[in-house]
């Protein structure tokens, strides 16, 4: 029996973009790249680049866990697995790196296993283990996406995005989890910040359909989420500050943190520049990215060994 093997290129995704949490989502020309096998022997996982030392390299590593799930569910009961990352997304958070990882062990896994779930399937099983749609759905199919989770479901939509905007990232040298970003949020928050947010979403979405990007440092504001995340993340005023004098068209927390985004069109060196003099002038380092969008989302390939 000739053994196979699939390799998954699956780019790195913002969220949020401000005031639409949980349900706007954007991928980036920035990929991690995983190769999943069978084994019969014993489980292999191997972590190279970023996430060396920071993932696993056990059955605990969240890509072998989420593969190691999906055969449960069709009755593979204690199948292993050969996995390998190559991790080129920055681990320090909201960048959509779960996302990835759980993609590249469901979709991996389908497919070494001869595809017992549907592209739909996968994708809610993955909502359902991440606990949210907003980076699973840019990491599968590329783009800007917009989506809500029905309870039993998801429904979304893939829009037209600027392409002439960029997207700066200031990425800290510490970690948040999502969990911990969440426990720091009200259990009740104010009418008028809901209604504040539900009028910047749909300005935001307005805005970059109609390619009316003049209105997205408004339309980009928050009153829901990172004005409570910022206790987790000190600097983050002074850096979205420093963007927009900078020249950023718009500017927000990525996901939960702790990377921030900045919009542009022009001076993205300039505005990278502004957000780490921010992040230096509380004594933390940072790295700086400038990417495009990804419109491909998940890509695989099978090898037949």
């Amino acid at each position: 029996m000739r053994e196979k093997k699939v390799i998954l290129k699956i780019p790195a995704s913002t969220s949020n973009l401000g005031p639409g949490m949980d349900a706007l989502g954007l991928a980036l020309t920035l990929y991690d790249t995983y190769e999943l096998e069978l084994t019969e022997g014993e489980a292999q996982v191997q972590v190279l680049g970023k996430g060396k030392g920071v993932y696993p390299e056990n059955e605990a590593n969240l890509v072998y866990r989420s593969a190691q799930w999906l055969a449960d569910r069709v009755g593979r009961t204690g199948q292993k697995f050969k996995v390998l990352t190559r991790s080129h997304i920055p681990t320090s958070g909201g960048l959509g790196g779960s996302a990835t990882a759980r993609l590249a062990g469901l979709v991996g896994a389908n497919c070494l296993l001869g595809s017992p779930f549907t592209e739909e399937a996968l994708l809610e099983l993955a909502i359902q283990l991440e606990g949210h749609p907003d980076n699973v759905l840019p990491a599968f199919y590329g783009g800007f996406i917009i989506s809500c989770w029905t309870g039993t479901g998801v429904k979304f939509l893939k829009c037209d995005f600027p392409a002439h905007l960029r997207v700066v990232l200031a990425i800290p040298d510490f970690y948040i989890s999502t969990e911990e970003a969440r426990k720091c949020l009200p259990h009740k928050i104010p009418l008028e910040d809901v209604l504040f947010n539900i009028g910047h979403t749909a300005m935001l979405v307005a805005s970059l359909i109609t390619n009316r990007i003049n209105f997205l440092s408004f339309a980009m504001e928050d009153k829901i989420h990172q004005i409570y995340r910022k206790n987790l993340i000190k600097p983050l005023p002074e850096v979205l500050e420093a963007a927009l004098k900078a020249g950023a068209r718009g500017c927000a927390l990525s996901g939960a943190g702790a990377a921030i985004l900045a919009l542009a069109t022009d001076k993205e060196e300039l505005i990278g520049a502004a957000m780490k003099a921010a992040f230096r002038s509380y004594g933390i380092e940072c790295e700086t990215m400038v990417l495009d969008i990804d419109q491909k989302g998940l890509q695989m390939q099978v090898v037949e060994g």
